[in-house]
């Protein structure tokens, strides 16, 4: 057994030589292409060089350089302070492409989630960020746990008040609900996020906390979003 063991081992590539090997490649497709533009070989790229050029002759730069990764340079070079590119920033860009090429339908999720909650001048920048960061360590359980919370709260009065439409229940007299008249009892000042008037406020606010907030969260992590979360419930109130 232990012999057997060590050589499935032997015989599998480690997680850093796979790691190099996929550098090594990278540089091998990549490096040509960013020298090509780098006229004076010192290892960057003048942004305001490559926006000119992409204006004079478009189609040469596009056939080089991938569209997203175009379109991310061509922000960088509106609002970027020091107005280069470096090699590393270049393969950057292109890995958080192939990832995003990797991973089509999470890629469509977080752009959707960009183009919602970033200026338009940095959407590319922001998808590139989101692919690269964004992790299920931490699992994205916050926005869950409180969907499914709402979803019991509401459950639960569809049964007491024996109603459901796309207008009710409304419980009115729920202890969670916010009352103007009753500001000494605290809790309702965040409670009240659990009661939805009917199914179509309940479905609907459900759908889009889990669609914008589970992205956010395995980026931003739970802690961040859940302090917004609360944030924006207490600003309701």
């Amino acid at each position: 057994m232990n012999v057997n063991t060590d050589k499935s081992q032997q015989t599998q590539p480690s997680r850093s030589t796979r790691k190099e090997h996929h550098n090594v490649e990278m540089d091998r497709v990549w490096r040509p292409i960013f020298e090509k533009y780098d006229s004076d070989h010192d290892g960057w790229i003048p942004l305001d060089e490559l926006k000119v050029l992409l204006q004079s002759d478009a189609s040469e730069i596009s056939n080089d350089f991938p569209e997203g990764v175009l379109d991310e340079i061509l922000e960088r070079a509106d609002w970027d302070n020091d107005r280069m590119l470096s090699y590393e920033e270049f393969l950057r860009m292109v890995h958080a492409m192939e990832l995003g090429l990797a991973r089509p339908k999470f890629q469509r999720l977080v752009r959707i989630v960009a183009m919602t909650v970033v200026p338009k001048s940095e959407r590319a920048t922001t998808v590139r960020k989101y692919l690269e960061q964004y992790s299920c360590m931490p699992p994205p359980l916050f926005m869950i746990i409180a969907s499914l919370g709402e979803l019991g709260v509401f459950i639960y009065y569809c049964a007491k008040l024996k109603e459901l439409s796309a207008a009710g229940p409304v419980p009115i007299h729920s202890s969670l609900i916010y009352n103007p008249y009753r500001r000494k009892e605290a809790w309702r000042f965040i409670t009240y996020m659990l009661i939805h008037a009917g199914a179509v406020h309940i479905f609907f606010n459900i759908m889009i906390q889990l669609l914008l907030g589970i992205p956010l969260e395995m980026v931003h992590k739970w802690w961040r979003v859940g302090l917004l979360y609360f944030a924006g419930g207490l600003a309701g109130a």
